[in-house]
Parts: structure tokens; sequence; C-alpha cells
């Protein structure tokens, strides 16, 4: 067998292997604990039960819905079932999701590095826990992601984009990128059919809508989110994570990368991909308090697996380097400890070593030109 064979053969083991990891973490965790609360929104719409917590509850409580009621009108199928199997049903679509994803993300690498690739894909805890709990966000990202591929085609890719954004507010910065980048017709076409929803939804809806704006307010106080989140030290990480500048510090700062990735991806449309990857990584701190979501790290997928395509056009050593900086930004966004800051300081410095290390490939050129991929061919404007 060849040296290649044997790396293609040991990331093959390394791959089971880490799904095994993957079920067996999963095995530990709530099962569906963020889905029961879309279930349950589902279930108030057809019930007539308060859709959000009142002025008087503690925010960050178990099955509490936080979503546009559009959102909610969307469970409402699977409210119609018993929990146990809408669960299953939810869970086997994040599964399919996460497949889909994750072969859009790997494919493009040089066939040996596949196994290897998905084994850091697979045991990615933010993904581990975002299919295990039920969230919506990887579907938010796969939204994205396909709007991203149909972006020359303005109405699908703008119903892909509201769908993305409407879904969860999570990839917002990601309209500024598009505009910062010329592409304004999906933003503009996403902007009218999201408008139309959001008309339709206060008007079928009007008492939900106004529960809504009565309830929005809240989710920016800091509160609820301490008390929820429970990681009251170290005094010196809480001095900086629990004041009232860091997390606009880091909302502004994710704004400010959208717009000069878009700039970028204007200017440079051969690498327009990684502006993307790159804008879509720093879009969770957006979000108030967003450095303290777990799942938020699925965001930072699409950057690893192209710094990784980049890699593989380099000299042996820049390779090396490139994979070795992918592969610690990985580990950093591993650790997982209640009661503590500490892993929280440790995302954030994945999130920033990934961003840096796919900005440096963009300033320092490949030795070997990259392969343009046949999206980027049908997506030139």
């Amino acid at each position: 067998m060849s040296a290649r064979g044997l790396v293609w053969s040991a990331g093959v083991v390394l791959a089971v292997l880490a799904l095994l990891a993957a079920l067996l973490v999963a095995s530990a965790l709530p099962a569906g604990y963020d889905f029961r609360a879309y279930w349950l929104a589902g279930r108030h719409l057809l019930t007539g039960a308060p859709l959000y917590p009142g002025p008087d509850t503690i925010l960050g409580l178990p099955d509490e819905f936080r979503y546009l009621p559009a959102v909610a009108i969307l469970f409402v199928p699977l409210a119609l079932l018993p929990y146990e199997v809408a669960l299953a049903i939810w869970t086997a679509l994040q599964v399919a999701v996460a497949a889909v994803v994750g072969i859009a993300l790997i494919r493009p690498l040089p066939p040996s590095w596949r196994p290897w690739a998905t084994a850091g894909y697979v045991f990615f805890l933010g993904l581990v826990l975002e299919v295990t709990l039920g969230n919506v966000n990887l579907i938010s990202l796969a939204l994205a992601l396909a709007a991203w591929r149909l972006r020359a085609r303005a109405l699908p890719a703008g119903v892909l984009l509201a769908a993305a954004v409407g879904l969860k507010f999570l990839p917002f910065n990601l309209l500024l990128f598009y505009l910062a980048a010329g592409r304004w017709r999906p933003v503009a076409a996403g902007g009218a059919l999201g408008t139309v929803a959001l008309v339709a939804s206060a008007v079928a809806l009007p008492d939900r809508t106004a529960e809504y704006v009565r309830f929005a307010p809240r989710l920016l106080e800091q509160d609820w989110v301490y008390a929820h989140i429970a990681r009251p030290g170290p005094p010196a990480l809480a001095a900086i994570f629990w004041s009232d500048a860091f997390p606009l510090a880091l909302a502004a700062a994710s704004v400010l990368v959208a717009v000069i990735a878009g700039v970028a991806a204007r200017r440079d449309s051969s690498n327009e991909n990684t502006w993307h990857a790159l804008t879509l990584a720093t879009a969770g701190y957006l979000a108030p308090f967003g450095y303290f979501w777990t799942t938020f790290l699925i965001l930072s997928l699409p950057l690893a697996a192209d710094a990784l395509r980049r890699a593989a056009a380099r000299a042996s050593r820049e390779r090396a380097a490139i994979v070795g900086a992918v592969a610690l930004s990985w580990l950093l966004m591993e650790p997982q400890e209640v009661g503590t800051l500490v892993p929280i300081l440790w995302h954030l410095i994945g999130v920033l070593l990934l961003c840096a290390t796919a900005v440096l490939t963009l300033v320092r050129p490949s030795a070997v030109p990259l392969t343009l991929s046949d999206s980027r061919a049908r997506t030139t404007p």
C-alpha cells in the first residue's frame, strides 16, 4: 500500500472512532433540550397559550422560545405529533443536514485528507451539541451556504438568505457582507420577501407579534445570561467577559469584519469564498453575549475547510503550518467545563487563530494555483 493509501486508511479508522466518540458524548447530553422549546411554541400557537415568557418570568429557563412568531409556525406540523416522535424526526433532519453540510465542506479537499477532516467534523463539540440539543443554528448555516452557492441568481439566493436570517438572526452580518461585496440583488430580493413574510405574520398573528415586541428587548439584559450560563469566574476573566463594553466591542468588530471582508471580496473575487467564510466565522459575535454559546462555533467550520483547501496548494512546510494551525484552533474550540469562563476564552482564541490563519493564506500567495470550484464558475457576476 502506498503512503497516501496508508494516510487515507488511518484517517478512516480515526473517523470511525470520532463518530463513536461523538455518539458517546451525545448520549450524555439532554437530547432535544432546545428542540422542545420549538415544539412547545408550535403547540402554544395551536392552544392559544403565551408564546413568550411574561415580564415577571426569569429568562433562560428550559422550554423558552425566543424567536419570531413566524418561526413557531414552522413547528406546528411537528407539534401535532407526540414529542418523542417529533424529536426523532427532528434529530434525523439534523443528522441529514449535518451530513450535507459536511460533504459540501470536505469534498473539495484532497482524497487522502477527507477522512481526517471528517473525523474533526463529526467530533466537533459545537456540532455534537447542535445536533443532540436540536437547535436551528445548523439549518441556518446550511441555508446561508446554499445562498452563497447560488449568489449570482438573485431570487433563489435571496429566498435562502432571508430564510437563514429569518430563522435565526445569527448570520445577519452576511447581509452587510453581500452589500459591501456589491451583491445587493440577493439582499434586495431577500429583504422584500422577508418584509412580506413579517407583515403577513403580523397580520395573521397580531397578538403574538405584540407579545414578541414586548419580549425581545429583554434578550439584551445581562442578568438572565449570567444566571443561565453560570460561569462566575475566574475574576480576571469575569471582569472582561461580564463587562458592558466587551460584548459591544465584539459586536462592533464582527460588523467591521463583515464590511471589510465584503469590500475585499469585491476587489478580489478569486478569494471571495474565503472572505465569505471569514464573515460567517465571526457572525455569532454580533449576538448579545454570543461568545458564550458553544453551538455558535459551527459557523467557523466553513473557514476551517477553506483554510485546509488552501493548505493543499502550499509547499510542504507552509502546508504543515496551516494544517497545524487549523488543528490547534479545533482543539481550542473543543473544551467544555461548567462553572468557569476558561473554556470560553479558549473558544475565542481558537476562532481568532483560525481567522488569522485564513487571512495569512490570502496575504501570502500560493505556490500552486487553486482550482476554482464549479460553484464559483457558475456565480461569477
